[in-house]
């Protein structure tokens, strides 16, 4: 796994891939599970997110009892599934690809149940996560 700087330093020279996905996924959790503001934001609400990226790079995101977690590969019955290939996930991650320009686009696609408003919620929910990383002063203690 890599280390918040080690990751920090591939997404600003443009060498983050969509394999590093899993590992901004850990930290990414890590910092909302220290962020009341984030908790607060999902409260009550209880929600598994699948990035279907073709491959061995899927990844998925959870949100149950105002606790995050992630992991690679499937979930099982996700809420919502983000379809998109891997350079857009790794562009989209590292600000190189705006997900509404994507999915305007048809770059991105959204399936599930309630499944727009759910991405806009996580939308939000990663903004907290990508204002504190765009610091940068605080990427040491993500």
């Amino acid at each position: 796994m890599l280390n918040p700087a080690e990751l920090d330093k591939k997404i600003r020279n443009g060498t983050f891939t969509a394999y590093e996905l899993s590992d901004l996924f850990l930290i990414i959790c890590r910092y909302l599970n220290s962020s009341e503001v984030a908790k607060n934001e999902v409260e009550g609400w209880n929600c598994k997110i699948q990035y279907d990226l073709g491959g061995p790079a899927d990844v998925w995101f959870k949100i149950k009892l105002s606790k995050f977690s992630s992991g690679k590969g499937r979930i099982d019955s996700p809420d919502v599934t983000l379809i998109l290939t891997e350079s857009n996930a790794a562009m989209m991650f590292c600000g190189q690809l705006d997900p509404t320009s994507a999915y305007m686009a048809g770059d991105l696609k959204i399936e599930g149940n309630s499944a727009l408003p759910n991405a806009q919620k996580f939308a939000a929910i990663i903004r907290i996560f990508t204002e504190n990383w765009e610091a940068r002063g605080n990427v040491e203690k993500l």
